[in-house]
């Protein structure tokens, strides 16, 4: 084991991997003073303190590290091992500046950390492809209390903690204050799973309790807190207060991917008030979640080809929020109506009000007008919707395009539709793929419809012919003459 005491290091200039490289030992650093180092040795390589456990329990324990104005190409601490017992407290952590995170901790099989009474500031991860200042992955029970984390930076994501690539944690982050840190995503921090080997076996556990988020900065999403974890509806959260934060595109304090619920942060029993996106409230979301229908509708929906049907769908997120997508992000994502018959082509029929029966048919005839629509302000305003059909019963089904993996859910029940003919002083019509609209007869121009008559199609309807010569002009009650303008008075004596 090596036990470092009272040690002072100042001005000093590495191109080695690491000024300290411990392997398959325990070691304690205490009473730590390390100002003005530089680290300048291969790009993620070199670092101040390289530690390897390898693959038996080792501990690496740092009490009362006092480090500032230091310049590093690579992980300014670097851990890794399958058992390590860590432990970092009472130290001070100022002005690192490091091409990936200052402090990166690499799990194995199962490994503690304690991360206590820390002042961990003005700190800044220059490397763009790895995120946090500090970044804990794979098998990790960790805690982070009583330890302060300001103004530091990562050109990724999570400003100050980034947590990723696990499998299996156990996370208690407990009465720390994180203020005015930046980040590509996650101001704050950043949490992301193993997707593939996460079996969500229930022994994950995940507790965040009186923490201070306050002013910290994402320049896309989750000004605090970001999280693509997907067991967070399992976590504790509480007496956290989320404030003032800021994301530029959406979760001004909490961004959460969507996992239909499951990757949502619990935000009851904590404070979360004015976060921001682009100045206007946006205290939690998530990516889209689920799309509502708004219009009231009884089922079956009876209608007649050619018949007007708006309709109006809303876009949430995991937390029921209206997602008013301020800055757009998602203005590519669309929905697109088609209809299905209720039934198939195998069972060949359709029904049709003329004959008020099921009549056989080869093959679905419809046309759709206005049925694609985008979200505004997290509305979707189908009002020019309409259908052209053959007399049948239809489900309505509703597509969402222009959305990654379209995991988005529809919560609305099937909308059946059933849609009649024509009616009785209407003409049957057909365009050129047999799909039935109505028109109403057209009479000459001196037929006067708009004021004293109307215009019928003769006794016999013939369909698919709307012909001036053969529609009658018929005069309204209470009108005479060949063009319905003499006034028939009535004669009382």
């Amino acid at each position: 084991m090596y036990d470092l005491n009272n040690i002072i290091l100042n001005n000093i200039i590495s191109n080695s991997i690491a000024l300290f490289h411990i392997e398959y030992n325990d070691i304690i650093l205490r009473n730590i003073d390390v100002n003005h180092i530089y680290c300048i040795g291969e790009g993620g390589e070199t670092s101040f303190i390289n530690f390897d456990g390898g693959e038996t329990k080792r501990n690496f324990v740092i009490d009362n590290l006092n480090a500032k104005y230091i310049i590093s190409n690579g992980s300014f601490i670097k851990i890794k091992g399958d058992y390590n017992e860590v432990v970092i407290k009472n130290s001070n952590i100022q002005k690192v500046n490091s091409f990936g995170s200052i402090l990166e901790y690499k799990g194995g099989k199962r490994s503690t950390v304690d991360f206590n009474n820390v002042n961990f500031s003005e700190n800044e991860n220059t490397d763009k492809f790895d995120c946090g200042c500090i970044r804990f992955k794979k098998y990790v029970d960790l805690t982070i209390s009583n330890s302060t984390f300001y103004n530091n930076h990562c050109k990724s994501n999570g400003g100050a903690i980034c947590i990723n690539k696990y499998n299996g944690l156990k996370l208690n982050i407990k009465s720390n204050i994180f203020t005015n840190n930046h980040a590509i995503n996650g101001g704050a921090i950043y949490l992301e799973d193993d997707f593939k080997n996460n079996n969500d076996d229930g022994k994950e556990n995940v507790i965040f309790e009186n923490n201070i988020f306050y002013g910290n900065n994402a320049e896309e999403f989750g000004g605090a807190i970001y999280s693509n974890y997907q067991n967070l509806y399992n976590e504790t959260a509480i007496n956290n207060t989320i404030s003032y934060n800021i994301a530029n595109i959406m979760g001004g304090g909490i961004f959460a991917e969507s996992w239909f619920d499951k990757n949502q942060f619990n935000v009851n029993n904590n404070k979360i008030f004015n976060n921001t996106v682009n100045s206007y409230i946006n205290n939690y979301t998530s990516k889209p979640s689920y799309i509502s229908l708004d219009t009231k509708i009884s089922f079956p929906k009876e209608l007649s080809t050619g018949d007007l049907l708006p309709l109006t769908f809303s876009l949430h997120d995991q937390y029921g929020n209206i997602m008013e997508d301020i800055t757009k992000y998602y203005s590519s994502l669309s929905i697109k109506i088609e209809l299905q018959q209720k039934y198939d082509e195998d069972d060949e029929y359709y029904y049709d009000d003329e004959y008020n029966n099921y009549i056989n048919s080869n093959k679905e005839k419809y046309k759709l007008y206005g049925n694609v629509g985008t979200f505004i302000m997290g509305k979707c305003e189908m009002n020019n919707f309409r259908i052209y059909a053959n007399p049948n019963i239809y489900y309505m089904n509703v597509i969402i395009e222009n959305f990654e993996n379209n995991h988005i859910e529809l919560r609305f029940n099937n909308i059946e539709i059933k849609v009649n003919g024509c009616d009785s002083n209407q003409i049957k019509m057909y365009d050129k793929n047999g799909i039935l609209y109505c028109e109403s007869p057209k009479c000459k121009s001196n037929c006067p419809i708009l004021t004293s008559a109307s215009c019928e199609a003769p006794a016999k309807n013939f369909e698919k012919i709307n012909d001036i010569n053969l529609n009658k002009c018929v005069c309204n009650p209470g009108w005479l003459g060949s063009y319905c303008d003499i006034k028939n008075y009535v004669d009382l004596r």
